[in-house]
């Protein structure tokens, strides 16, 4: 078996990396399908932690793990769970983060949690109260999930109507799988698609 290993060390293939993917994966496609034999008050931990992981996952598939393929890579960490967020866009968003030279510059990085002065006073006094809540830990659980994907979906709702280049390509091929999910859930597992928002992707 170390001989094995190695040789798939060797071909730079990140076994345990793969290992977990295939935990995940398995994990959610039992989670989902046997849903109903599981109390609410652990579906949705459980449902959450899951899709927590698999955010994890993606982000490492778009640092370059778990092979030197991007092709490989991308398809492991395509499959929508989180439902809102398409892995390309997040590789996008994120791989500009990383520009250290601009890091928490709330006009080039795309996860600053920093404000212009100008964003700040068009927020008005009612979003000036969010955004401070989201300071404490119980706002950034409770406002934070809601806060973050409305203003992503409503730039990307921007972006895809003044036809910003690929982002309508990105958004079709994302809607393509969450409707693969979405079979799934209702056909296969006979999930609401409510139960599946509520427990899994919006704690996750």
């Amino acid at each position: 078996m170390s001989d094995v290993i190695e040789r798939l060390r060797t071909q730079s293939i990140e076994v345990p990396t793969i290992a977990l993917a295939v935990v995940i994966y398995a994990s959610w496609i039992a989670l989902t399908y046997w849903h109903s034999l599981v109390p609410l008050w652990l579906l949705g931990p459980l449902g959450a932690w899951l899709v927590c992981w698999h955010s994890s996952l993606q982000h490492e598939v778009l640092h370059g793990h778990p092979t030197h393929s991007t092709t490989i890579n991308r398809a492991i960490g395509y499959p929508p769970l989180s439902i809102w967020l398409p892995f390309d866009r997040y590789r996008a968003l994120h791989l500009t983060h990383h520009n250290d030279e601009r890091l928490t510059d709330p006009l080039d990085d795309p996860e600053s949690r920093y404000l212009t002065r100008q964003s700040w006073d068009q927020l008005g006094r009612f979003g000036q109260m969010l955004v401070r809540a989201q300071g404490t830990m119980l706002g950034r659980l409770t406002i934070g999930p809601f806060w973050a994907i409305g203003l992503f979906l409503r730039d990307e709702a921007a972006a895809v109507r003044a036809d910003v280049p690929g982002r309508r390509r990105i958004w079709a091929s994302h809607t393509a799988a969450v409707g693969v999910i979405i079979l799934w859930l209702t056909i296969a597992c006979n999930m609401g698609l409510w139960l599946y928002i509520a427990a899994f992707a919006l704690p996750g």
